[in-house]
C-alpha cells in the first residue's frame, strides 16, 4: 500500500480512497494467493505537467489458488500515473489495466 496515494483513480472503480484499494487487493490475494508478474518489453514513462509521470508497460502474469486448483495466465497492459507526495515520494494516483490475453484452467484432467 505504500506505493499508492491517499486517493486514486483505480481500475474500473473510479476515484477511491486507499482503504478501498487495500480491501480490493486483500480480496484479490485471498482469491489468488500465488501471483507471478513479469514485465515484458520496455517501460515507457512520460512527464505530464511539472512532476507527474504517465507510465505504461506490458506484463505476463500467472495467478493460481492451490486450494481450488484454479489458475489463470495471460498478458496485460498496465497504465499508471505517478505523482509526488508531500514527502517527495512518487505515489500511484491512477492505475488501469487491460487484459490482452487470458487462459483459465481448473486443474481437472
Amino acid at each position: 500500500m505504500s506505493l499508492y496515494g491517499k486517493n486514486l483513480d483505480y481500475l474500473d472503480k473510479g476515484n477511491v480512497s486507499s482503504d478501498i484499494v487495500r480491501k480490493e487487493l486483500q480480496a484479490y490475494f485471498d482469491k489468488w494467493p500465488v501471483v507471478r508478474w513479469e514485465v515484458k518489453g520496455a517501460i515507457q514513462s512520460r512527464l505530464v505537467g511539472q512532476s507527474n509521470y504517465n507510465v505504461n508497460f506490458a506484463v505476463a502474469f500467472e495467478v493460481s489458488n492451490p486450494a481450488t486448483k484454479k489458475r489463470v495466465t495471460g498478458t496485460a497492459t498496465e497504465t499508471e500515473m505517478l505523482a509526488q507526495d508531500a514527502s517527495g515520494n512518487k505515489k500511484i494516483i491512477s492505475q488501469h489495466e487491460k487484459i490482452t490475453t487470458s487462459h483459465r484452467s481448473d486443474g481437472k484432467p
